[in-house]
């Protein structure tokens, strides 16, 4: 067996043990008293089977709101809608928050969407009676929210019970209160991982308490460095997770080139 002054680990994404009947690497770390938090996918869109809003595909709200419902994980930011569920920075970063409750839940769990952004219900039921007031006679469908592309204007409308070419005149307060619901509250159900299993990083991993922060050297085994994803660090959407990587990778170089020249 050949020994090595040092040496980096930078496997990406620790999966842990092989499971029999996988071709898999056994435990990288089998016999090392290292500490593992237990893997689970991070960063990921939400399959939402069945729901009739995938027929909005490539529909983009700039500003949404997303949560869980039951829990505080909320995000805010750009949303898709796409083919098999939604998708987008909200979602991703969602998706980050949550990624160790989503997993426990086996992925089947509520989305609420607020597609109007950080506006509350009362200030999305004032703005539509603000806006039945002006126009009564105005078709409901052709007097959408700025922030809400037409399309998605309209299957609001159809979700919330109103007639297509009701007027604000006929729609009455619970027309506004089913709208206003639908705008600020709106609920999904999702059900499975990502449909292509394209989770971008891993949350999880080599637990912080194993290393010498400054250093990134496991304190048990002098020698033995990580770096990267294997680590358990991630992060949200938006290059943090591959600064995360050059970073620790720096950081490994600088510390074994500065132990080698104090040799």
């Amino acid at each position: 067996m050949e020994e090595y002054d040092n040496v980096v680990v930078t496997t990406g994404g620790y999966r842990g043990p092989a499971k029999a009947g996988h071709d898999e690497t056994g435990d990288l770390f089998e016999g090392l008293d290292i500490e593992i938090v237990p893997p689970v996918p991070s960063l990921f869109t939400f399959n939402l089977p069945s729901s009739p809003v995938r027929d909005l595909m490539g529909t983009v709200v700039e500003n949404a709101s997303v949560s869980l419902a039951g829990t505080k994980f909320k995000a805010a930011g750009p949303l898709l809608i796409t083919h098999w569920g939604m998708s987008g920075p909200a979602v991703l970063k969602l998706s980050s928050y949550a990624a160790r409750y989503l997993a426990e839940s086996r992925y089947d769990a509520t989305l609420l969407v607020n597609w109007l952004g950080g506006k509350d219900l009362d200030s999305v039921r004032s703005g539509l009676q603000r806006t039945a007031v002006k126009n009564p006679l105005r078709q409901v469908s052709n007097s959408r929210p700025e922030e809400i592309p037409s399309r998605l204007w309209t299957y609001l409308v159809t979700k919330s019970k109103v007639r297509e070419d009701a007027r604000w005149a006929e729609i009455g307060p619970k027309g506004i209160n089913r709208l206003a619901e639908s705008l600020s509250n709106d609920s999904y159900h999702i059900k499975g991982q990502s449909r292509f299993k394209e989770e971008f990083v891993t949350c999880g991993g080599v637990a912080l308490s194993n290393i010498n922060n400054k250093t990134l050297e496991c304190v048990k085994h002098p020698g033995l460095y990580f770096a990267g994803e294997v680590l358990d660090i991630d992060a949200i959407t938006g290059g943090f997770n591959l600064q995360a990587a050059w970073s620790t990778g720096f950081l490994v170089a600088d510390s074994i080139s500065r132990k080698d020249n104090k040799d």
